[in-house]
């Protein structure tokens, strides 16, 4: 079980870069090279059911091991940063999916303005005393927090509630 939770970490923290956000993606000026704009329906189905599958892998490889404090951050993190997969996937821009276009709030039929959006604050309190030992996990953990920080930031400034 070791060596899957390895390979998930090493692909989720050190191969895939976490997205970006959507200011930083603003203040950089073109598309995310990893990340792009644009996706058909197809392909965000697929990637979403590998990131299902590859969690799925990774929650009951971690389940069977012993429980150590060590080894929390891990686990936390590396899902972390597929959560922000799936969110970036879900908020692509020109989405015809119903939930992509639920989820960022741009339904026909909505008087208002709502989103959802994924809390940040009770993981940025639980992860800061994470005994993390590996330099990726703490990059994987600052750009997690600074992604859903700016999806919240943007959500207000665009008037959402």
């Amino acid at each position: 079980h070791f060596l899957k939770i390895a390979l998930v970490q090493h692909v989720f923290t050190r191969l895939l870069p976490v997205p970006l956000g959507p200011l930083s993606r603003a203040r950089v000026g073109s598309k995310d090279p990893v990340w792009g704009s644009e996706a058909t329906h197809e392909q965000q189905v697929d990637a979403a059911l590998v990131l299902n599958r590859i969690a799925s892998h990774f929650a009951i490889c971690c389940g069977s091991t012993i429980a150590h404090r060590g080894f929390d951050g891990t686990r936390t993190i590396v899902l972390g940063a597929m959560v922000v997969m799936l969110d970036r996937l879900l908020r692509l821009a020109g989405s015809p999916s119903t939930v992509s276009r639920a989820f960022t709030g741009r339904l026909d039929d909505e008087k208002e303005e709502t989103r959802f959006l994924v809390s940040w604050e009770v993981f940025a309190r639980q992860s800061e005393t994470f005994l993390l030992f590996s330099p990726d996990l703490n990059v994987a953990r600052a750009r997690t927090l600074a992604y859903f920080q700016e999806v919240e930031q943007e959500a207000r400034e665009q008037g959402a509630k």
